[in-house]
């Protein structure tokens, strides 16, 4: 009985050192083979100030600039953060407004979002825009779509997926866990999927192992963005937003994180949407095939024509 006793309390003080190890993020110049031209791009966007505003209790930064009366309004991923945009930004900056807005920590569901996207378009004078999501993001897109079709100009929902239960169904026992596993353990799970199926099908960009090694990982703020991707809201069907505002789904045939019922259904969904199908290049196109991913966007922007 005592050596059991001892075993358990060795086993439970090893749990809480594990509990709060502090989770190591790689630099990002630690990470080999990004070439020097794209680390002086994303250094001298980074070095662009912030703006900031707050909805209710919430403070939201986000980078604002270029010119022009048509604005596109990047939102990224789960993983993500305002600067993975700084491709799309950097080319379409030249002759069009650009936003793109780091999504809060403690922001728990769609409603929050919304606010704080309609707060800094409020704080730019935009009344409407060209909202461009990826994953989480594009789910987002969606929201605004659905619920506040009066700011959304036009609507890009790359590598994301419709209104579902299938995620929250698969992940419902590791939702359960998570508050309580360390995040160190956590962190490590996250990483070991990155190697195990983002990155490979990602054609081991460098620059997607770059900014998703070196981007800040917060179990809360993994926490609260997993509620955000599992949060169904109901589609009106008969809305004519849904057939009035243009809309473009990008997508990857190979795609890891979305699966291809999903796929399938976010086309199905939004049947009148233009569709551009990446080949082989993952969930990250936009980093690992920017030229290419600015050229669907820039064809989407200025077609007057879209599908409606």
């Amino acid at each position: 009985m005592k050596r059991l006793k001892i075993i358990f309390l060795i086993v439970f003080l090893l749990f809480v050192i594990l509990y709060f190890i502090p989770v190591k993020v790689s630099s990002i110049e630690a990470i080999p083979d990004v070439h020097d031209s794209i680390f002086y791009q994303l250094r001298q966007f980074r070095s662009q100030p912030l703006k900031k505003i707050k909805t209710e209790k919430t403070e939201w930064t986000y980078f604002s600039g270029g010119n022009g009366n048509t604005c596109l309004f990047f939102i990224h991923g789960m993983g993500g953060a305002y600067d993975f945009w700084f491709q799309q930004i950097l080319f379409f900056q030249k002759n069009f407004r650009v936003i793109s807005c780091n999504i809060p920590d403690d922001v728990k569901n769609l409603n929050q979002i919304s606010k704080g996207l309609i707060a800094i378009l409020d704080n730019e004078n935009i009344r409407k825009c060209i909202f461009t999501g990826t994953s989480m993001g594009g789910y987002i897109v969606q929201y605004m779509v659905q619920h506040h079709p009066e700011r959304v100009e036009k609507a890009v929902i790359g590598n994301s997926f419709p209104p579902n239960d299938e995620i929250k169904k698969e992940m419902k026992s590791q939702r359960r866990l998570m508050p309580f596993i360390p995040k160190s353990l956590v962190y490590s799970l996250y990483k070991k999927n990155l190697r195990k199926k983002v990155f490979p099908t990602s054609e081991n960009h460098p620059l997607v192992k770059a900014m998703l090694l070196s981007a800040p990982f917060r179990k809360k703020t993994f926490i609260n963005r997993f509620d955000i991707i599992t949060e169904i809201f109901p589609l009106k069907q008969t809305d004519s937003a849904n057939h009035i505002i243009p809309k473009l789904i990008i997508e990857s045939d190979n795609d890891p994180l979305i699966t291809q019922t999903l796929r399938e259904k976010l086309k199905k969904l939004y049947y009148n949407a233009d569709i551009f199908t990446f080949k082989g290049k993952g969930h990250f196109p936009y980093l690992n095939q920017p030229e290419k991913y600015n050229e669907i966007l820039l064809k989407f922007v200025n077609d007057s024509a879209s599908k409606r």
